[in-house]
């Protein structure tokens, strides 16, 4: 199941989680003094998100459809620009509206790829078009520029400070912490 949640939601489901419920033995034990708990949990939590975000297969995921908020404009060499949102983290899927298919994102680690989109005898087809991102840029490069420059599709992973978007079975993967 695809959630929202905000930063209390989420740390209600990591005490869930990361802290089973001790047997209560009829002992009450107290003390003020130690580690602020709320404060190391938050961390741990915000440490797993990210690594979530950024390294958890798509599924565990909730992507946004930003097609609505995107403005592609025609750029030099047969390519149309795409500003993302500052907090994007990871493209997981775009569409040009008079392509065929989804295109494949290519990163600067796919050199080859990338710069054959540079040559009109070698660039993508809208059969098969590219897009070509650098992670922490804010702007992907699409190709091949087609005549309606309106985005059909643009499904991404953005870290918002507020809002943490993942799919239910992503908390499989937090562990429990021994008390």
């Amino acid at each position: 199941m695809k959630l929202s949640l905000t930063r209390a939601q989420l740390l209600q489901q990591w005490r869930l989680r990361a802290f089973p419920e001790p047997m209560n033995d009829g002992n009450a034990v107290s003390t003020i003094d130690g580690i602020d708990m709320d404060a190391w949990l938050e961390a741990a939590m915000s440490d797993w998100y990210r690594n979530l975000l950024h390294s958890a297969p798509v599924g565990l995921l909730y992507p946004y459809d930003y097609a609505q908020q995107l403005l592609p404009r025609l750029a030099s060499g047969g390519a149309v620009v795409i500003g993302l949102p500052d907090s994007t983290v990871r493209l997981v899927s775009l569409r040009l509206c008079g392509w065929n298919a989804d295109a494949e994102i290519v990163t600067d680690t796919q050199l080859p790829l990338a710069a054959r989109q540079l040559c009109p005898f070698t660039r993508a087809g809208i059969d098969a078009p590219v897009a070509v991102w650098s992670p922490g840029s804010r702007t992907a490069m699409l190709y091949p520029a087609t005549g309606i420059l309106e985005m059909e599709k643009a499904e991404i992973i953005v870290d918002s400070p507020d809002i943490f978007r993942l799919d239910s079975a992503a908390f499989a993967s937090i562990s429990p912490i021994p008390l």
